[in-house]
């Protein structure tokens, strides 16, 4: 079992909207021999709600180690549910380009009522440039997540989608015990800056590091994540 102040070990990482450790090579090339990283995947089943993807996350952690929680998009709700839970050896959660309720509440209710239609669409490539990996992003990324991101079935698209829009984990913010970074992307056009907002507004004692990034921090700079993430770390005396 942990000791409350031994270093941080491992690392946790959440995915996106896809569910999937596919998109992690570039952070995991940053990360190296630095700590060990765990990868989470989520079932393909879009009836899951936030608590139901917080027992994946609760299955895969390691045990008898500290460890930090990288929750990325998607996943910020389901890794602030964790945090929440208090679980042994937990020592921080950093949420990447997310939120803690819908990013867009204004348009959720029309959104919703679209998403059947809408997740049956094929995906341009053009819009994973603009809003996942930027316009100057190179072929072989944006086809890497264009392929992986289309794997995924509509139905769970949609799912996933009306979770967010409609989700909150709010109320659970009060229980956070740990550290908490924010790492916001500067160029983001998915997640806009209110979302960071409501949560410093909640959680006071976070911290952010913007990064000049489209919303896929951990893939588009992923060097600069990590750099941010480990001096995090390395600040609140975790690593």
């Amino acid at each position: 079992m942990p000791r409350e102040r031994d270093p941080v070990t491992h690392v946790v990482l959440l995915p996106g909207l896809h569910g999937t450790p596919a998109l992690f090579g570039p952070l995991r090339r940053a990360i190296g021999e630095r700590f060990e990283v765990v990868t989470v995947a989520y079932p393909d089943d879009g009836r899951l709600d936030v608590d139901a993807l917080e027992g994946v996350v609760s299955e895969a952690r390691p045990g008898g180690v500290r460890y930090a929680v990288v929750a990325e998009s998607f996943s910020g709700p389901v890794g602030i549910a964790h945090a929440a839970r208090t679980p042994q050896g937990l020592a921080a959660l950093v949420l990447c380009a997310s939120f803690a309720s819908s990013p867009a509440p204004a348009w959720s209710p029309s959104l919703e009522s679209l998403l059947p239609l809408l997740t049956r669409l094929p995906l341009p490539r053009a819009f994973v440039r603009r809003y996942l990996t930027g316009r100057d992003a190179d072929t072989e990324l944006v086809d890497h997540v264009h392929e992986i991101v289309s794997r995924v079935p509509a139905a769970v698209v949609a799912g996933r989608l009306q979770l967010v829009l409609s989700g909150s984990v709010e109320d659970r913010l009060a229980h956070l015990a740990v550290p908490v970074l924010y790492l916001a992307a500067i160029d983001d056009r998915l997640v806009g800056r209110s979302s960071r907002d409501r949560l410093s507004s909640q959680l006071p004692a976070m911290e952010t590091v913007e990064i000049r990034s489209p919303h896929l921090i951990l893939q588009c700079r992923a060097d600069a994540a990590f750099t941010a993430i480990e001096s995090f770390l390395k600040r609140t005396g975790m690593a």
